[in-house]
C-alpha cells in the first residue's frame, strides 16, 4: 500500500497544484508571447547555382574535333566557389557597395565596428551546399527588397570574382605561351639566317632539283665531249682543214671546261648537301611546333578574351514575401511547453525536500 501511494503522489500532488502550475505557466507564455511581438520581422531571399567546369574557360585541344566537356563543376569547383562565397573579398565588396554599415546602424569609425559589422553580416548571411550538389546562398534583413537586392548583388560579385581567378591562371598560360612564341621567332630567323649562309656559300638553292640537273647534266656533255673529241682525232687523221680542226678543238675545250666548271660545283653541292638537308630538316621540325604553339597561342587569347559564367544559375533571389524569422508560434508553445515542465519540477523538488524533514546543520 506504501508503494503505491509513493508512485501516485507525485501525479496527486501535481494534480492538486495544477491551477498555480498552469496560472504561471500562462503568465510566463503571455510575456514570452509579448516580448515575441517585439521581435522585428527577418525576411530571407536566396539565389541557387551550380559551379561551371573549368572547360568552358579552356581553348579546345588543336586538331580536336569534338571531346567529352563537362559543363557543371566537381567537387573542387563547388569547394573553391564556396571558398570565395565566405572569403572577405565578397564581404567587403558588399559592405562597401550597399553601405552595411548605415543599414545596419554601426558607427563606421568606433573601436569595435568591424568586429560589429562581421558579426552582423556572418549572421545575415549564409552559403551552403544543398542536397543536390547546387549552392544556396541567402541572405536575411528586416526590409524583404533589400534582401532581395543583397542576395543577388552577392551572386553577381561572386561570379565575378570566380572569373577573375580563372582569368588570372589564363593570364599566366598566356604569358608563358607568348614568351615561347618570341623566344621561336629568334630562333627561327637565326636558323633561317643559317640555311641562307650555307646554300649561299655551297651554291646550293634546290637540293632535289640541282641534284638532278647536276646528275642529268653531266653525262649528257661527257657524251658531247667524246663525240667532239673523236671529231677532233679523225679530223687531224685525215688533214683536214685547219680552221675545222681548230673549231673541233675549240668545241673539246669547250666541253671538257664545261665539264670541270661542272665537276666543281658538283663536288661543292656534295660537301654542303648534308649540312643543308640536316638544317632544312630541322627547319621543318621547327616549323611544325612552331605553328602550333602560335595557334595554342591564339586560342588561348581567343579564350581568354571570350566571357563566360563561373556559376550556373537555377534560381535568382526573389522579393520574399513571408517572414523567415521569428516564428512565433514555436516560440509561445516552447515556453508554454518548458514552463510547465519546469514549474512542475519545482513543486516536486519543495515536496521532497519537506518530505526530509528538517535538516541538522551542525
Amino acid at each position: 500500500m506504501d508503494t503505491k501511494e509513493n508512485l501516485l503522489r507525485p501525479i496527486l500532488l501535481l494534480w492538486k497544484r495544477k491551477k498555480l502550475i498552469l496560472g504561471l505557466s500562462f503568465l510566463i507564455t503571455l510575456i514570452a508571447a509579448g516580448l515575441s511581438l517585439l521581435k522585428p520581422n527577418y525576411y530571407e531571399s536566396s539565389s541557387i547555382f551550380y559551379p561551371a567546369s573549368n572547360d568552358l574557360a579552356k581553348p579546345l585541344p588543336i586538331g580536336t574535333q569534338s571531346i567529352d566537356m563537362d559543363y557543371y563543376g566537381t567537387g573542387d569547383d563547388i569547394d573553391r566557389i564556396l571558398a570565395i562565397a565566405k572569403g572577405s573579398n565578397l564581404k567587403e565588396y558588399l559592405i562597401e557597395t550597399l553601405d552595411l554599415y548605415n543599414h545596419y546602424n554601426i558607427n563606421p569609425s568606433s573601436e569595435k565596428a568591424k568586429l560589429a559589422i562581421n558579426l552582423r553580416f556572418n549572421r545575415h548571411f549564409n552559403t551552403e551546399k544543398t542536397k543536390l550538389g547546387a549552392i544556396k546562398m541567402s541572405v536575411e534583413d528586416k526590409d524583404p527588397q533589400f534582401a532581395m537586392q543583397m542576395v543577388n548583388t552577392a551572386t553577381s560579385k561572386l561570379n565575378e570574382i570566380a572569373q577573375e581567378i580563372i582569368k588570372s591562371g589564363q593570364n599566366t598560360l598566356l604569358n608563358s605561351y607568348t614568351l615561347a612564341v618570341n623566344t621561336k621567332t629568334t630562333e627561327l630567323k637565326s636558323l633561317s639566317d643559317k640555311i641562307s649562309g650555307l646554300r649561299k656559300e655551297y651554291g646550293i638553292y634546290n637540293l632535289e632539283s640541282q641534284s638532278t640537273t647536276y646528275s642529268e647534266l653531266l653525262p649528257e656533255i661527257e657524251s658531247k665531249l667524246s663525240i667532239a673529241k673523236s671529231k677532233y682525232s679523225l679530223k687531224q687523221q685525215i688533214n683536214a682543214h685547219p680552221d675545222t680542226i681548230k673549231t673541233y678543238l675549240s668545241m673539246v675545250n669547250n666541253y671538257q671546261t664545261q665539264i670541270d666548271d661542272l665537276s666543281a660545283k658538283m663536288k661543292k653541292f656534295n660537301e654542303g648537301y648534308l649540312p643543308i638537308l640536316n638544317a632544312e630538316e630541322e627547319l621543318e621540325d621547327f616549323m611544325k611546333q612552331y605553328v602550333l604553339d602560335k595557334q595554342r597561342l591564339s586560342q588561348l587569347q581567343s579564350a581568354y578574351n571570350s566571357p563566360f559564367d563561373a556559376i550556373h544559375l537555377v534560381q535568382a533571389g526573389e522579393v520574399p514575401y513571408l517572414k523567415s524569422r521569428p516564428r512565433r508560434s514555436l516560440i509561445v508553445i516552447g515556453t508554454a511547453i518548458a514552463s510547465t515542465l519546469f514549474l512542475s519540477m519545482l513543486v516536486l523538488i519543495q515536496d521532497f525536500v519537506k518530505s526530509l524533514g528538517p535538516l541538522n546543520l551542525e
